[in-house]
């Protein structure tokens, strides 16, 4: 992505459980354009828009592994690993 820059919204989300096994939790102070679930080789496996305040993501079906939520606010975006138990 053209003129997007890495932001830590770290202070701002809440992402639990992590490890998971059936929904992952999110809770935020700020409201994103969107959040993007990715797997560890880079696929888009889930697209949220404009999510709220506290948003679940489903995980259930996933294998065990290591994935990558990505959170998008404008020209800002900052990625973390959260993981399927």
């Amino acid at each position: 992505l053209v003129n997007v820059k890495n932001t830590d919204f770290s202070a701002q989300i809440s992402i639990s459980p992590n490890p998971a096994s059936e929904l992952i939790t999110i809770r935020t102070e700020v409201l994103f354009e969107r959040v993007q679930m990715f797997s560890a080789t880079g696929r888009l496996l889930r697209v949220v828009e404009q999510p709220g305040q506290q948003t679940r993501i489903s995980v259930s079906e996933l294998p065990a592994g290591t994935y990558f939520l990505r959170f998008v606010k404008d020209n800002a975006a900052w990625t973390t690993p959260v993981v399927k138990m």
